[in-house]
């Protein structure tokens, strides 16, 4: 699992979006499977919802706590 921030996120469901209006599949089934797929994961981001920042230090504390123990490192 990947946190994402939230601009990142309004940036990737904006890029998909015009991936999906701006591009014309012109009988292509590929073009046509990219464009559905690209749908659906647009509708699977605006499901998904956004973290509070409390949640993000809770997080952030946690990934410290296990660093510090020799469980996990933290990628910045």
């Amino acid at each position: 699992m990947y946190l994402i921030s939230n601009q990142q996120r309004r940036e990737i469901t904006d890029f998909l979006t015009a991936f999906v209006e701006l591009t014309a599949d012109n009988g292509s089934n590929r073009i046509f499977n990219m464009k559905r797929r690209a749908g659906l994961l647009i509708k699977k981001l605006n499901r998904k919802e956004e973290i509070d920042i409390k949640t993000l230090k809770a997080i952030k504390d946690g990934f410290k706590n296990r660093s510090e123990e020799g469980g996990l490192e933290e990628v910045v």
